[in-house]
């Protein structure tokens, strides 16, 4: 049944959503609860009926009847997340990643571009050969992986992901940096 028909329905029962509770996370699964009142009733909580539904149908409906939806504690303390990464616009996001991604070297640049070849040229046992070839750096570059869930973050305009992912390559980049001057302090003792 669609949210529309639901409320219609409801509407002409005569009965309102009054309220909508998320009252439990298990496993993965939220819990809700849809409150109904009839709509002309001022009178107390005894007068209401509540029932199980999927959060997200108690909310579509509480958005429909303009009625407030209430978080148990315990679950927003348990799957809050923060919002800093929402701190920064969103053009500013989009050009500190974009900064952070001229540090990586993309080998595979070329790769896309022989790979657009063959294809356009229809060898298509070198164009397997090719993708494979690609898979295989992106599967062992962690880097490369990186920057290729941040250029899908930025596209899906989810912001904090993406600052979570420039971070992370922002560490990655500065581990390699101390590994190289270890190991070029290493090679200096040597001599």
């Amino acid at each position: 049944m669609t949210h529309d028909m639901m409320k219609n329905s409801l509407d002409l029962l005569g009965y309102k959503v009054s309220r909508v509770r998320v009252t439990a996370l298990v496993g993965n699964t939220y819990h809700a609860r849809v409150h109904y009142k009839r709509a002309s009733d001022n009178g107390s909580a005894e007068d209401e009926v509540d029932v199980d539904a999927r959060p997200s149908d108690a909310i579509n409906l509480a958005v429909r009847f303009n009625a407030p939806v209430f978080v148990n504690r315990g679950v927003a303390e348990r799957m809050a997340h923060s919002v800093r990464g929402y701190e920064q616009p969103a053009l500013d996001v989009v050009r500190s990643c974009r900064e952070e991604m001229k540090h990586i070297k993309d080998p595979t640049v070329m790769l896309k571009l022989q790979l657009q070849m063959a294809i356009a040229e229809e060898r298509y046992e070198d164009a397997t050969r090719i993708r494979d070839e690609i898979e295989q750096l992106l599967s062992t570059n962690r880097a490369l992986t990186l920057v290729v869930a941040l250029e899908s973050a930025l596209e899906g305009q989810r912001f904090e992901e993406a600052v979570a992912i420039r971070d992370e390559l922002v560490r990655l980049r500065e581990g390699s940096t101390e590994t190289m001057k270890s190991k070029a302090k290493g090679w200096q003792g040597e001599s």
